[in-house]
């Protein structure tokens, strides 16, 4: 593909800077990214943590020689009535005040030996094929590798977490799913799929949670997508409403501010809900057929709007602090 074709980014949020980044890795440096905001970062302009497994953010601290800089932080659980309580700890007293802890144990790791093998395909990206038995997408590896096969039991992802748990015979592995899911505001186990709850939560990425190997940034999340933006070659253009997009002889035109702008190919990384009213992704949507020679891409990688208050399971809430101020 021509080097040199147009390329509009629409979203200066995560997905968008990165896509900017791939593209000028790849030689594609002819991009815009339109922003509607007056600043980048989207949803991502908080103090949330990451963690190792969180390759994508890597390959962007790579790439503006940036890394974690933040305060170590330390992690507490409570019981349903507020109480500060540590279930992982191996003593003999905590063993015998909770007898279920070493079966835990044994099913946590009978759990993450079933993803890898019975549910093989199940921590791709994308989740494409799952609800047919197979698997199509990139591994959760720093390499990202194209990854495809047939796996019927991955139908089973269907299912609301709780009675994915039961089927497999490892209900207590989500005494340590629900901190940093449900305490979190994800949603509650007994309505979410096992798929949904496990694209967020992967094992390698659950596990980084319970060792509390967890990564921050000092001025916050939105550093990395700030200092990704400073390092483009083409940084996002803010302020840009976007007021219409429409195909036309192969050709993508669209209004921003007022202004027409053609390009060759467009990625969408922003939801519809945060286009302009006048916007018009359905024009979009009925022009585009498999001969066009125009692209549309849309990757969308929001997570959940979070709910305010967890049912109280046995272990409600989790509270996360810098660990020179932890309870």
């Amino acid at each position: 593909m021509d080097k040199n074709i147009r390329i509009c980014i629409v979203g200066g949020g995560p997905a968008g800077l990165s896509a900017g980044m791939y593209l000028e890795q790849k030689g594609y440096e002819n991009y815009t990214i339109l922003e509607r905001l007056d600043r980048v970062g989207g949803k991502c302009w908080s103090p949330i943590m990451g963690v190792p497994s969180y390759y994508a953010v890597e390959d962007v601290e790579k790439f503006c020689g940036i890394t974690h800089d933040g305060p170590k932080l330390n992690r507490n659980y409570k019981d349903a009535n507020g109480n500060v309580i540590e279930p992982f700890a191996r003593t003999l007293g905590n063993i015998i005040r909770n007898p279920w802890l070493l079966k835990m144990k044994k099913q946590l790791k009978t759990f993450g030996e079933l993803l890898e093998t019975k549910y093989k395909g199940y921590d791709l990206n994308g989740h494409r094929g799952v609800a047919e038995g197979r698997y199509d997408g990139y591994a959760v590896t720093p390499g990202r590798e194209r990854v495809q096969g047939e796996n019927p039991n991955l139908k089973d992802l269907a299912l609301p977490f709780s009675e994915f748990c039961k089927k497999n015979g490892c209900e207590l592995v989500q005494k340590i799913w629900i901190g940093p899911f449900t305490s979190f505001g994800y949603g509650y186990f007994d309505e979410i799929p096992a798929a949904y709850v496990l694209k967020y939560l992967d094992f390698q990425t659950c596990m980084n949670f319970v060792k509390v190997n967890l990564w921050t940034w000092k001025e916050g999340t939105q550093y990395i997508w700030e200092q990704l933006n400073a390092h483009l070659k083409n940084p996002a253009r803010l302020n840009s409403k976007i007021e219409k997009v429409e195909r036309r002889d192969g050709k993508v035109f669209v209004t921003v501010n007022g202004e027409v702008e053609e390009y060759d190919k467009i990625i969408v990384t922003a939801p519809r809900r945060a286009w302009s009213s006048t916007s018009t992704p359905a024009t979009m949507r009925r022009r585009s057929s498999p001969r066009s020679t125009t692209s549309a891409t849309t990757c969308s990688p929001s997570r959940p709007s979070p709910r305010i208050t967890p049912r109280s399971p046995t272990m409600s809430s989790t509270t996360w602090c810098p660990r020179s101020s932890a309870i």
